[in-house]
């Protein structure tokens, strides 16, 4: 009876040892740094930082059970066996498809530390910026920033003017970097929140003609606007009638010349 016991404990425990690989989950980061530190430097970066990852690399992370997770953009038989290759077997290896290749993770990278070397107050002065990281287990890169709430909605505009999408994402902590206060989906469902719960502004009301304003303003077109139009009227009457006097007067000046000339 003993003997079944210890043999059945023997086969419940042979998956989990065939599965784990990794005494640790150090020694498992421990391969995944020495895969890293295998790959060659990339000689055309003038960053000096990048390397050159293979096509369909997305990273590595260590997982709970120990296990190395190697992340493919192509899960296929062919970009599986560099790795088992490299690790000497495919034991505790497992695979994962992510989106974004590690290469575009490390230019995502680089280029934050970029726009803090020209600008310095960018991202990480203005927006203090405590420190930023390649995140392979979510296939971004995290940054952390200490930022007062009423510029939290400027930073996540800002941030999504640089092309980043959902390979960067932003945690929001204390000054001292100890606790995460908020992170950028939280920030944004306050947005749409208190948009929800605005209070709708009044529609303008509609503009005052041009004979209402000035009625408004005190002045009266029947006082005013009708007395001028009599005033003309009376000016261009004896305008008219003068000139009627004028040319029968030269009318007659023209027959008394005509009947001396006769």
């Amino acid at each position: 009876m003993k003997r079944v016991i210890c043999l059945l404990l023997v086969l419940l425990m042979m998956p989990v040892a065939a599965f784990a690989a990794f005494d640790s989950a150090e020694a498992a980061q421990a391969k995944i740094d020495e895969y890293m530190a295998s790959l060659p430097m990339d000689e055309e970066d003038e960053s000096g930082q990048a390397q050159v990852y293979p096509e369909a690399f997305g990273g590595m992370y260590v997982d709970e059970s120990n296990n190395i997770v190697v992340c493919l953009t192509e899960d296929t038989p062919e970009n599986r066996q560099e790795y088992i290759d490299f690790f000497g077997s495919d034991d505790g290896l497992v695979w994962e498809v992510v989106e974004l290749p590690y290469s575009t993770l490390m230019q995502y990278y680089i280029t934050i530390g970029a726009r803090h070397v020209s600008t310095q107050y960018v991202i990480i002065n203005l927006y203090k910026t405590k420190r930023y990281e390649i995140n392979p287990a979510e296939n971004r890169v995290d940054v952390y920033m200490f930022a007062e709430p009423d510029t939290l909605e400027e930073i996540l505009e800002y941030f999504s003017t640089l092309g980043f999408g959902d390979g960067v994402y932003i945690y929001f902590v204390d000054e001292e970097d100890t606790e995460v206060l908020k992170n950028q989906d939280q920030v944004y469902a306050e947005i749409e929140e208190k948009k929800a719960n605005a209070t709708p502004e009044p529609e303008p009301e509609p503009s005052a003609t041009v004979a209402e304003e000035l009625e408004e303003s005190g002045f009266s077109f029947a006082k005013v606007v009708v007395p001028l139009i009599v005033v003309v009227v009376l000016v261009g009457g004896w305008f008219v009638i003068g000139k009627l006097r004028a040319g029968k007067k030269d009318l007659s000046e023209i027959d008394e010349f005509s009947d001396e000339f006769k």
